[in-house]
Formats: structure tokens, sequence, C-alpha cells
């Protein structure tokens, strides 16, 4: 602790030694930025700095509206200064001046920049695209016929873009999680959210910056490029939005409400949404915008990026679970940005969500045991119902261009409900099953980091810290007792034998760090990085005559990095190693320590701006939590019992590397994507089965075990020639190998899954109509090794759309059909959607229909094959919708 102290206090009085150089007494130098033309240029970056090539900046700042700008040079500068102006789509300003004789105001004046034919000329579909430097620009006229509700709509049909139902925006497969206006960095939405909500003609050109630099010199030294989308509007954003509302057969509705607003240097969204059709009502990049925080994934000047993990209700919010029948949702959002000083932004989101949902399967299970085998009929039903309150403050200083300051500071407050009845039957046996459980969980988490140039180098300082306390509880009540365990007698005659149980945790994690980047030779920086983190995993199981029992597990791990780093020119690179130093204490054992070497390698190759290749290999140390090393029994289920665990190494040892292609050719119109992600863990924590039955299930985790994943990609859109038609082809194969031990014996577990597609897309610009049509085939293989057990599955898809867009009025139809063999069964499924519209002024009648031919009910069959069981289920997906709705857009 006394370490700790002195640690802390010298990482103190760095970060108050450092703001206090950062507020230094300043000399101002103002003026505008005008185009040739006299008018102002709005949101222009202005930077002065020593030299020519701004690599020793001394500060910066954006023009206003107005044009106006007003750049702070720290006392002590004396000499003369470059001032550097650029803003997209003029020449770059570039231009010395003595400090004696620079003018007050300075009148800066941009020229427009102009483009070669070279850069220019494009066939095919890729009219109005053209590249300027590592910047791509679409002219968004050429993509509206003026049917499209938002611009999401529109950038949809951009050649190399991608808009996900999830609402997650990218390019060539690289995502973009910021959106500009006008070149500023103001928006309080999500990508998501602006995409839904600003109309189609907010932009008359969009770009896509492919190494966004927002003024923060952390960017300066970061390995990782950033992305944006910059939309180029004439017309000042004040406040946009839409209020849309349903109804359809069935009982089901949708509602859903946005706005987004700009006044002066605050920006203001807000979003509602309800209904029962089964559609999310947070899209992704929502979700990782407003609870997650972006900024916490990439880590600031940290050398590693941090993880993202999804528990299974966070999922349901983002993503419709596939296997519910009903579900009725409902959310609000609220997020504030302001920007009340220069190089200050607070930023504040706010989230209220709930849901309820049903579920129904039915069940053929094939147990395969000692005794031979063994099969029963189960049908389950199931409701669900979660709760989300979020709040996060994020908050940004950049004074000049040589110091940040970012901090975060985030509350959750969870709430999942779920209730399951089973009824089973085997020969003469039957058993019926009420499961009803409750998890709760409050989060709090504080992050921050400073970030300030000392000389030529960077040096960093962070810290972060998250506390949860959770409890989980319930009981199984059961018209046989089937848990090796003696049952309360309860009052209800169907089900009297009841089992209660409830699980209290409370797991906190802090983390320290401070890093020094400084530049060598040939564009090559030297990187150093100490950090010290502390993790707690504690909780109390209790199990009425079966356990009650409190264990902590505390992790300790100081580490030290030391490498290389070239992050601009062609040839791009990171090398170097942690050195780290694990211990883990649990109870009143004796602790487990290791020393850890963790190297690490990237590469990037840039052939040309829209032409790359990147690999990364790093190892890894993979810590073994709390319930893979619990020395107390619990439970799992109604059917499954965990019993105290046996393994006595927590330290796994992880590989990974990932591999990425990219290469777009505007003049041939051909874009090709390809990534692959590989990870592999040994010597992690293995589960093994010691008993098995129909009824009960006993199981441990122990030393041993491996896992490995395989994930790969290639994608292609090609032009066909000066035809209007581009082909689109992707190929994916995922892979996940893991182990288990069962009546003693190591087995395999082994899922591949195969999928290629093949489609054809028209871009029919000048005429009213569009087409689509496409088949993707699927085959999936799972194996259990050493059991001679295996279950297949393989279907074709096939998808046509046609669309029509005339005047005021459009139309949609599609067609989607699949036919699906496996193991053990056969089905067929056909059905169409279809929406037409009419708009007029700000107002737009919309009648649409989704798998019309199944709105009372959609049934789907799945197999799942594990060491023990083989089942195949038929459960209850969500039915079709006819809905009419209205939409006033403002």
């Amino acid at each position: 602790m006394r370490q700790l102290a002195i640690l802390g206090s010298l990482v103190l009085s760095l970060l108050l030694g450092l703001v206090g150089r950062a507020v230094s007494q300043p000399t101002t130098i103002s003026g505008h930025v005008v185009d040739t033309q006299g008018c102002s240029v709005a949101y222009a970056n202005v930077f002065a700095s020593g030299d020519s090539l701004v690599r020793h900046s001394l500060t910066y700042t954006a023009s206003k509206e107005n044009g106006a700008f007003a750049l702070q040079l720290a006392e002590g500068i004396e000499g003369s200064v470059w001032i550097t102006v650029r803003s997209m789509g003029y020449s770059v300003f570039k231009k010395r001046y003595s400090l004696q004789t620079i003018p007050s105001p300075l009148r800066v004046v941009m020229a427009e920049e102009t483009i070669g034919i070279e850069g220019v000329r494009v066939v095919a579909d890729a009219k109005n695209m053209y590249a300027k430097g590592d910047t791509l620009v679409y002219s968004t006229g050429y993509y509206t016929k003026g049917n499209e509700r938002n611009i999401g709509e529109v950038i949809r049909k951009m050649p190399g873009m991608e808009v996900s139902r999830s609402g997650q925006l990218s390019f060539q497969g690289k995502q973009i999680d910021k959106i500009l206006v006008n070149g500023k960095d103001l928006l309080s939405s999500s990508t998501g959210t602006t995409l839904n909500t600003l109309p189609a003609d907010f932009a008359q050109s969009m770009e896509v910056i492919k190494d966004y630099q927002d003024g923060d010199v952390a960017n300066r030294y970061r390995a990782e490029r950033q992305m944006a989308l910059n939309l180029k509007s004439k017309h000042p954003i004040k406040l946009n939005g839409y209020v849309e509302g349903g109804g359809g057969v069935v009982k089901r509705f949708n509602g859903k409400a946005s706005l987004i607003g700009i006044m002066g240097d605050m920006s203001l969204s807000a979003l509602a949404n309800a209904n029962n059709i089964g559609l999310p009502i947070f899209t992704l990049s929502d979700y990782l915008a407003n609870v997650v925080g972006k900024e916490d994934l990439l880590g600031g000047g940290k050398v590693r990026a941090s993880v993202l993990s999804f528990t299974p209700e966070e999922e349901a919010l983002v993503v419709s679970p596939k296997d519910e029948y009903a579900r009725l949702s409902g959310m609000g959002n609220v997020n504030f940005t302001w920007l009340p000083a220069k190089g200050y932004r607070l930023k504040s989101n706010t989230i209220y969500t709930q849901s309820a949902a049903s579920r129904f399967y039915q069940s053929e299970d094939v147990y395969q045991l000692a005794r031979g085998t063994v099969g029963l009929l189960e049908e389950r039903r199931g409701r669900l119902g979660s709760l989300l309150v979020s709040q996060r403050i994020s908050q940004r200083w950049i004074p000049n261009a040589q110091f940040s300051l970012r901090a975060d500071t985030k509350f959750n407050f969870r709430q999942y409900r779920t209730a399951i009845d089973r009824a089973r039957a085997s020969g003469l046996e039957q058993l019926s099953v009420a499961d009803s459980g409750k998890r709760i969980s409050l989060e709090a988490g504080q992050t921050l980091e400073v970030n300030r140039q000392v000389g030529t180098g960077l040096f960093t300082a962070g810290a972060n810290f998250s506390w949860e306390t959770s409890r989980q509880g319930g009981d199984y009540s059961m018209s046989t007792p089937t848990l090796p365990i003696a049952a309360d007698i309860g009052a209800d005659a169907e089900h009297p034998y009841r089992y209660g149980y409830s699980r209290r945790a409370t797991p906190w994690d802090w983390e320290a760090y401070v890093r020094f980047d400084h530049p060598l030779l040939w564009g090559v920086h030297a990187v150093g990085e100490l950090s010290c983190r502390q993790s707690t995993e504690s909780q109390r199981v209790y199990v009425p005559r079966f356990v009650d029992s409190h264990e902590r597990l505390l992790w300790h791990s100081p580490k030290a990095y030391a490498g290389f780093m070239k992050n601009l020119g062609m040839l791009r690179f990171s090398l170097g190693s942690y050195f780290a130093y694990y211990r883990m204490l649990q109870g009143q054992q004796e602790g487990k320590e290791a020393f850890r070497m963790e190297p690490k390698f990237s590469l990037e190759l840039n052939m040309s701006d829209f032409h790359s290749f990147t690999l990364s290999v790093e190892r890894t140390t993979e810590k073994a939590g709390l319930y893979s090393f619990s020395r107390v029994g619990w439970l799992a289920g109604y059917n499954e019992v965990y019993t105290p665990s046996s393994s006595s190494n927590p330290f796994g040892k992880g590989t990974e590397a990932v591999l990425t292609y990219n290469y777009l050719n505007l003049l041939s119109n051909v874009m090709v994507f390809g990534h692959a992600f590989y990870s592999r863990t040994d010597d992690g924590s293995l589960l093994a089965t010691d008993a098995a039955t129909e009824n009960l299930t006993t199981r441990h985790y122990e030393d041993g075990g491996k896992e490995s994943q395989l994930q790969a990609s290639l994608s292609a859109t090609i032009g066909l020639g000066d035809w209007p038609l581009d082909v689109s082809m992707k190929g994916t194969y995922d892979y996940v190998g893991s182990q288990a031990k069962y009546q003693g014996q190591v087995v395999d577990i082994t899922t591949g899954n195969t999928v290629g597609y093949l489609g054809l897309l028209s871009r029919l610009y000048d005429s009213p109509i569009d087409f689509e049509v496409g088949a993707t085939y699927t085959y999936q293989d799972n194996r259990i090794s050493g059991r001679s057990r295996r279950s297949w599955y393989q279907d074709w898809l096939g998808r046509a759309a046609a669309y029509l867009a005339v005047g005021r009025f459009s139309l949609s139809l599609v067609g989607k059909g699949i036919w699906v063999r496996s193991s053990s069964y056969t089905q067929r499924f056909l059905d169409f959607d279809a929406s037409a519209s009419y708009k007029w002024e700000h107002l737009e009648l919309k009648a649409s229909v989704e798998n019309a031919l199944h709105l009372r009910k959609r049934e789907w069959v799945e197999e799942s094959l594990s060491e023990v069981l083989h089942s195949t289920a038929v459960y209850r997906k969500m039915p079709g919708y006819v809905l009419l709705s209205l939409v006033w857009s403002f």
C-alpha cells in the first residue's frame, strides 16, 4: 500500500503540473476565414505551429459560423509562427508570420480545391463520387429519388457504404462512429439515431474521412485511425425530427418519435420508441454511444483497447431475439451536448427502457447416458421482463493542441425477471417445474485520462474505477424432487417441492496507468507504459440445506510495456511486449502468481488511400473467473448442480490474430473487403460432467481445456461495366472448438458454419424502378469427438425485391423463401413483405406488411448438441404484421 500511495502522489503531482502549464497566460491572434468570393468559411481548422509541417503545433481552433477565429499562444513564444488553415473543399492555406508584424485581424482567403480529371473520372455507378486524398466525396443528389424517409436510406445506396439494421454505419467493412455537420463535432445523438432522423435532403454532399483528427493530441500518436462521415449542408441545422404512429390487425402497433436540434453551441436529441411487433427499440450504435461509451472502448492513449461483452438482457435490447413470439417494449432517451468554452465539451446521455416477452418451446430430447439412450418430450413456456436505467456524463477538454483531458462517469441500474413453466414426460414418468428468477444490479464507473505533449513526445496518465452490486435469486417448484437436497414443502399442490436460492455478488475494479510516446527517427516512436490493476470478485451463495458460503477472488496485475510504433506513411507498424506479473488470492488459501511476457505486433501496409492490408498478432493471459474457480457448490438449474471447482491454475494462455484487406477502385467500380480473426486459449478451465441422468446433471470445473475460434469473411462488389448493375458476393466461415469432460474422457466439441451469398443490385437512378435479387447458402456442422455424435444443418435462402418511386408515391415488394434440411428434419418457408407510402409536404401515409402469410403464428425448428444431449426443438417466432402508419416530419 505504501508503494501505491507513492505512485498515486507522483501521478497527482504530474497531473497538477501539466494542467498548470496548460493554462498559462495566452497571447491572442484573431481573424476571419473567407473564400475567394469573400464569403465566410465556417468550421475551418486553424493551426499555429513552429514549423510548416505542423509537427510542433502551438495551438489550434475552429472558425465560427461567421468565419471568425481566435488563437491563443502561451506566454514566452517569440519570433514567428506558421498559420495553417484546412477546410474540406478548399486548398490548404499555409503562411509564416512574424508576431511583431502579423495583421490584426488576420484575413485568411481559402481557394477552392481543384481535382484533376484523373481523380474524378469514374464509370458505371461510381458517378458523382471522387477521391480527394484519403477522403471520399459523394454527391447525395445523385442517389436521391425523393421517396427516401431519412438520410440513412440515401447512404445505403452509395457504393461502399453500409447501414445495418442495428444502426451501425460502415465503409468497406470498417465502422464509422463519428458524424460531423460541416466539419463540426456537435451532434449528441448516436450514429443510428442521426441517420434515421435527419431528412434525406439534409446534405448536398458527404465526405468519408479515413483519418479523422478531432484536435486531441493523443490522436496524433495513436496507431489506430478513426473514420468519420462529414455531412456538408448549406442550411443550418436547427430542429429536425419525426413522429410516427401506426396500428394494425391482431392488436399490433408501432410508435416512434425522434428529434435532433442544435442551438448555437448546444445540441439536443431525444428518442422515444414503443412497439409489439418485435422491432428492436434500441440500435447497437445507440447502446455503444449512450451506455458503454466509445471513448472507453478506444482506451484513450492506452496500448490495449477494452473488450465489449453483453449480458443476455442487454443483447435483447439491440437484437430481436429469434425465439420470442410476443414482445412489448418501450424506451426513452435524451442526449445533450454543450460546448460552453473553447475546447470543452460536455455530454449527457439518459436512458430508460423496459420490455416484456413470451417464449414457447416443444422439444424432443435424447440423452446419451451410461445406462443407454433415454428419450423424453418437453414443453416449456416462458415470460421474461427487463428494465434498464442508465445515466452517463462525459467531459472532454482540449484547450490547445498540446493538452487534452477526458473524464467519464456512468451509472446503470438493471433488472431481469424470468418465469418458466416446464412439463416433461419420459415413459411412465412425468415432471412439471415452475422456475422463477430475478436479477437486480447497480453499477457505477469513473474514468479519467490526461494527455500532454512534452517536447516532441506525448505523456499520458489515467485511471478508471468500476463497482457493481447484484443479487440473483429465485426458486424451483417441482412435482417430483430431482435435486440431491432436502426440499421445502410448499402449499402448491401441483408443485409441492420447492428449492430456493440466492447469490449476492460485488465485483469492483480499479486501474492506474502512465504512458510515454517519443518520436525517434523516420517516423518511428518509442512507447513505454506502466500500469497497475486490482480487481475483486466476491459472492455469497445461499441454498437452504446445501450451501451458505462467502468467498472472494482478488487479483493484482502490475504491467510494463515497451515497444516501437509508426503511424504515418505507407508502412505502419507497432511492435512491443507487455511484461506482466499476476497474483491471485482466494480466501485463506495460498496465493497463486505468474510472470508473463505478452508480445504484440501489428502491421499496416497502405498501397494507396483505398488499398490496404493489416495484420496484428498478440499473446494474452486469460484470467479465471470466480465461477470457474469457485470452491463452493451452487445450482445452475432445476436439474443441474455444480460442485466445488478443483482448478488450480488460474492463468490461461491466449493468442489472438486479426487480418484485414481493403481495395477500392473508382474507375472500375470494384470493392473488395476481407477480414479474418483467430483466437486460442490453452491451459484454461475444463467443464467436467461427473454424472448425468435425464433429470439431474452434476458438473465441476478442473484444470485443462482448450478453446479456439476462427472467423473469416471475404466480400466483393463489382460493377458490370457500363451497365447500372452491381454484383455482390460474400463468403464467411466461422469455427468454434472447445473441450469438455464426460465419464472421465476429454471430448472435443466443434461447430463449423459456412455461408455464401450471391446477389445482383440495380442502380437505375434515371428510372422509377430498382430491383435486387440474391441467394444465400448456409451449412453448419456440429461434432463431438470420442462419442461419434454429430448434427448438421443446411439451408437455401432466396430473396427478390422490387422498388418503385413515382413522384410522391413509393412501393416495395419483397418475396423470400427458405428450404432447410438437417440431420433430423426438413422445413420449407415462403412469405412476402410489402410497403406503400405517399408523401405530402411533411406528412407521409404508409401501409406495410411483413411475413404476410404468417400473421397468426410462425414456428421454426432447431437442433442443439452437447456431450450429453441431442435436442430437436420447435419454437415460436414473432408472427407477421399489417400496419397503417402516419408520419409527420419536421
